[in-house]
């Protein structure tokens, strides 16, 4: 007995996938941007307010992080946590105001220090630029070259536009 096979045209997808994505959707703010290797510590927010996810710290003493700014250096990003119920920061992100979700005053901070990150831009941002964060503190990465900004050893893993969420890959903190 001998088989015979007819190839026959397709008529119909029958619900298989016909075009693909060929950008990653937008993530949640300080939330890992993809499942490469990642260095963070935990640290006590001692800021006296939230610290919202995906900002920028400061070192505030011995394990403990505040709000970034340029005269108190770099600690690295507040990473996102499920674990508790977030308090609600009021931030400006480009000119908009917004009520960004992050870690209650005196509580444990997940900072990241090295790896991947999703953050708001307050500048547009451009793949492989350099990031920077304002010298006088902010919600928001910017890119390198803005008025009164300090670069940080990260570089930006998308474009976006001012305003937006972007991944951002941090080399580890100096």
């Amino acid at each position: 007995m001998a088989i015979t096979i007819t190839p026959v045209a397709a008529s119909g997808t029958g619900g298989v996938q016909q075009d693909y994505p060929l950008k990653h959707g937008e993530g949640r703010l300080g939330a890992v941007y993809d499942l490469s290797a990642y260095t963070s510590r935990s640290k006590i927010n001692s800021a006296g307010a939230a610290l919202a996810f995906g900002q920028p710290l400061s070192p505030n003493g011995e394990d403990k992080v505040r709000a970034y700014t340029a005269a108190n250096g770099f600690a690295g990003f507040a990473l996102i946590s499920d674990t508790f119920v977030p308090e609600a920061k009021s931030s400006t992100i480009n000119s908009v105001a917004k009520s960004l979700p992050g870690y209650p005053d005196k509580t444990p901070v997940n900072v990241l220090e090295s790896g991947t990150i999703w953050v708001y831009t307050n500048t547009a941002a451009t793949q492989n630029g350099q990031v920077a964060l304002l010298d006088a503190g902010g919600d928001a990465v910017v890119a390198s070259g803005t008025a009164s900004s300090t670069d940080i050893s990260a570089y930006f893993l998308a474009d976006a536009a001012a305003g937006e969420l972007v991944p951002i890959q941090l080399k580890g903190i100096l």
